[in-house]
């Protein structure tokens, strides 16, 4: 008996449905993405400016998923610092909640419906969301059901670990089944991938060791920087389309000024920099924690009834004071399209650098090597 072949699905409209999951217009590399994940093909490296939406592939992975494209159903957000994975769990968590929305329109309920349709047991449309980081319990909504579609936002140590049968935490009953699940069917997303080498040698291996079997759904690999290297070739292969739309030529064209000047006696330039007139998110980075700390507690007697709005990160903080961190309104400000009502000043070392989505007006640092100052730059908007 010859099985019935199967009939595709029509493609849905992208741009209308992305607008009612995220509340933006699509750029051009958003379309051309999700062209090319229904076709099957997947980019081995993805290199976006910072502010340009990265995150947003989460979005686009879905929709083609719900369109019966042939690309993995789990889709695993790996990032090396965990104030960004409890970002980027945020994003995941917010176009969760905008499926789930009685009130959305008719175009949500139909999408909701193709996610249900994916699953054998979430009827209802539900996307299963989980976070993988230390100090923090998984959920484990992402692996009750294996034919869910599920969002997996983890740092290294902890995808890593459960990749190679050892995950933190789990137990023996487990350590298999998380394996599994995390390399199959799995698309992964290694964001910041220059940063963590030894992590993306491990998951080339592993995928490569899977290409040489007979299984069909594999672990697909996507390395994803803002910074990759010069003469590497990546995907999209120009952003020219995407220049002529306003918001993104602003983002990727913003005018920047650069001046260098002598620091002077503890930190004397850097605090007259950081409390010159005018309306603005300052951020300002240094090299070691205690540095960080001096000039807080120097910029706090300088702005009297204004120190509430200075706020510090560094990578000794402990999980606690991040999570208190990521949720205080001054930190939320610079994340925000919107200028604040009045200025605000976050001082951190190397660990605001990569993957946090903050922005700012008025960028100090100290003078640093030239990879830093590049990652940097590009926080300031």
């Amino acid at each position: 008996m010859v099985a019935p072949t199967p009939v595709p699905k029509p493609a849905p409209e992208f741009a209308p449905l992305f607008e009612a999951l995220t509340g933006h217009h699509p750029y051009p590399w958003q379309q051309r993405l999700f062209d090319l994940l229904l076709l099957g093909e997947i980019p081995a490296d993805i290199g976006l400016p910072t502010g340009s939406g990265k995150t947003s592939i989460m979005v686009v992975w879905l929709i083609a998923v719900t369109a019966g494209a042939p690309v993995p159903r789990r889709l695993v957000w790996v990032v090396d610092r965990r104030v960004v994975v409890d970002q980027a769990t945020t994003e995941a968590e917010q176009l969760a909640i905008r499926i789930s929305e009685a009130s959305a329109s008719p175009a949500l309920r139909d999408f909701r419906d193709a996610v249900g349709g994916v699953s054998l047991t979430a009827s209802e449309g539900e996307l299963a969301i989980s976070t993988l980081r230390g100090e923090k319990e998984d959920n484990r909504a992402w692996s009750k059901d294996p034919s869910r579609p599920a969002i997996i936002v983890g740092t290294v140590d902890m995808i890593g670990s459960r990749l190679l049968f050892s995950g933190y935490g789990d137990g023996r009953s487990r350590r298999a089944s998380h394996a599994g699940l995390l390399g199959h069917d799995v698309l992964l997303i290694n964001d910041e991938a220059h940063l963590t080498l030894a992590f993306a040698s491990l998951i080339g291996k592993l995928a490569k060791m899977e290409s040489n079997t007979a299984r069909v759904k594999q672990l697909r690999i996507v390395r994803l920087s803002a910074t990759h290297q010069s003469g590497h070739p990546c995907w999209p292969e120009s952003l020219a389309e995407d220049q002529k739309q306003p918001e993104f030529h602003k983002i990727f064209k913003a005018p920047k000024h650069l001046g260098i000047v002598p620091a002077g006696k503890q930190h004397s330039k850097l605090l007259e920099l950081a409390t010159a007139p005018g309306l603005a998110r300052i951020l300002i980075f240094l090299r070691k924690p205690n540095e960080v700390r001096e000039v807080a507690k120097t910029l706090t007697r300088k702005l009297g009834n204004k120190s509430e709005r200075i706020i510090c990160l560094t990578g000794t903080m402990r999980g606690f004071e991040r999570d208190q961190l990521i949720r205080h309104p001054v930190f939320q400000e610079f994340g925000a399209a919107r200028m604040p009502s009045q200025s605000c000043w976050l001082i951190a070392t190397s660990a605001a650098e990569v993957g946090v989505n903050i922005s700012s007006d008025r960028l100090i640092t100290d003078l640093e090597t030239a990879d830093h100052l590049i990652q940097r730059s590009l926080k300031q908007s």
